[in-house]
């Protein structure tokens, strides 16, 4: 079952099995081509320009050869390990890259050298408890946090990518139209259409970038 997926610009995709922690590489006819020789339990995997970053169970941060998925370096973070890193996404302009910390309710943005850029932990008055998936939108200048759940609140929460600076909530919590029961996983697309999957309902549900419910 796969647990996160990423999707190449060449349209190859690398995904995580849920269950074994392994990173299977896939060509963009759907082929499988093999899973990647890691002695690590990978938790999340994201694209960053032609490179292919994956996190660990351990916290750590791997950058991973796409061919053959050999482990070609562990990247320094200089905030210390990861806590349980559910999700990664990347600003492929800056570098940055952004990760979603289940353990420590938060999200730690890292520059290219490993130093980190800010650190979220909430959305305005809102703690970011529980973050479950991420994304950039390099178009409008927004960073997407997708919370699993949230007691008579919002979901899904925008920032600056560059500055951490809180800007809008969106995406009520309920089993009504255009609400999300239990946020499990985030999606944009080129138009800026974010797409939240909702695991307790198995639907996905669309939004523009005001929240406004697509389908």
């Amino acid at each position: 079952t796969p647990l996160r997926l990423a999707s190449a610009p060449t349209g190859e995709l690398c995904a995580v099995e849920a269950g074994t922690g392994m990173l299977w590489l896939i060509t963009r006819r759907g082929e499988l081509k093999g899973s990647a020789p890691l002695s690590h339990w990978v938790t999340a995997v994201a694209w960053c320009g032609g490179t292919l970053l994956a996190t660990t169970a351990s916290g750590a941060l791997l950058k991973v050869d796409p061919e053959q998925g050999r482990l070609l370096s562990e990247l320094p973070l200089a905030g210390g390990p990861l806590a349980w890193p559910v999700a990664v996404a990347c600003d492929p302009a800056s570098g940055t890259s952004y990760f979603a910390e289940r353990n420590t309710a938060r999200v730690r943005a890292v520059r290219p050298d490993g130093t980190t850029q800010f650190v979220l932990t909430a959305a305005g008055a809102t703690p970011l408890s529980m973050p479950v998936d991420l994304v950039v939108d390099a178009t409008a200048s927004r960073l997407w946090v997708l919370r699993e759940t949230s007691e008579g609140g919002m979901l899904l929460h925008a920032f600056s990518p560059a500055t951490g600076q809180y800007l809008a909530s969106t995406v009520s919590r309920g089993t009504g139209g255009g609400q999300v029961s239990q946020g499990g996983a985030l999606a944009i697309d080129g138009s800026g259409r974010l797409f939240v999957a909702d695991r307790f309902q198995s639907v996905v549900v669309a939004y523009d970038r005001a929240g406004t419910v697509l389908g």
